[in-house]
């Protein structure tokens, strides 16, 4: 995944999960924002995502559990509960 389809994901999850009001201009100012501070200072891209995304309090409030779950999820692939043969 790129640097661009992974912001262009997160804005669709921000949308069609959390609620958020956002579409392809907060998706272009993110980019720009991750651009503009590098995307490997972690802290730094955090607040200018919250920065560019957050309209509102309520959203304000939601977005940092939103954003780890985006960023920092569980990863891989879910394996079947499956017994020990030992």
């Amino acid at each position: 995944m790129t640097i661009g389809s992974g912001i262009a994901a997160f804005t669709a999850t921000l949308r069609d999960q959390y609620g958020f009001g956002v579409g392809l201009a907060e998706t272009r100012d993110a980019l720009r924002a991750a651009e503009l501070v590098g995307v490997a200072d972690g802290p730094r891209v955090r607040s200018a995502f919250r920065a560019v995304y957050c309209a509102t309090a309520d959203e304000a409030a939601r977005f940092d559990a939103a954003y780890d779950a985006f960023f920092f999820g569980p990863q891989g692939i879910a394996q079947p509960n499956l017994t020990s043969r030992h």
